[in-house]
């Protein structure tokens, strides 16, 4: 189901370029980014964590997130211990259901398609090759690109991704399943839709996206239009 709320004119042509947030957007991440977590803490002997106790530090990066969990630690060599754990790991993220379709209807109507995250470069690559994602993908957005205090919700990341796809922000829409990506769409003068199937359910509607979707295959009905 799409609701639009996004009531200050018409669109009058098509997108050229969709811009994707990665976890829980494309790609079910949960047990990937959980089960990492609890790897991590555990190894430094820090108290366990819960999976709704996560849901607080969603579309944040790890740096960002374990100093808030463990400050008095390197949150350098946490975070790394983070990742070492996905790499042995990929086959813990998942596509949505539909999420490859999706992604092959955007391409045969030769829209640009751009993956942006908060994730390592390599992290984000390696989940989106294993799950099929990344022949569809035209340019990666990750942390590397940008300084830590340009990570979404600032706009920068979503401007780097259309400046990479030669697109004028008018021409693009931006999608996420958090407040920070629909913050960073925004910012960056795109339209958005939110995501209820991601970490922030039915409360994206909170972000005031242009649009939301219930299931990922629901987006055709707008970038397509």
């Amino acid at each position: 189901m799409v609701k639009n709320t996004w009531r200050r004119r018409k669109m009058q042509s098509k997108f050229q370029a969709v811009i994707f947030d990665i976890d829980h957007t494309l790609l079910d991440t949960e047990q990937f980014i959980f089960q990492a977590y609890v790897h991590t803490l555990k190894t430094y002997n820090l108290p366990a964590i819960t999976e709704a106790d996560l849901k607080l530090f969603m579309g944040r990066s790890l740096e960002t997130t374990y100093e808030e969990i463990a400050p008095q630690l390197n949150t350098v060599e946490l975070s790394e211990t983070h990742r070492v754990f996905q790499a042995k790991n990929l086959h813990l993220a998942i596509p949505f259901p539909n999420t490859l379709h999706t992604l092959q209807k955007i391409k045969e109507h030769k829209l640009k398609v751009a993956a942006v995250t908060t994730r390592s470069i390599r992290n984000s690559e390696e989940t989106l090759s294993v799950t099929g994602i990344m022949p569809f993908i035209d340019t990666v957005i990750s942390k590397e690109h940008v300084s830590p205090q340009e990570l979404k919700p600032h706009p920068r990341p979503i401007l780097l991704a259309l400046e990479n796809l030669k697109t004028a922000p008018s021409s693009a829409i931006t999608i996420g399943d958090t407040i920070y990506d629909i913050e960073a769409g925004r910012r960056a003068g795109t339209k958005t839709i939110g995501v209820t199937y991601g970490s922030s359910g039915k409360h994206i509607s909170e972000a005031k996206p242009d649009f939301i979707v219930d299931d990922i295959a629901d987006i055709l009905s707008i970038v397509l239009t």
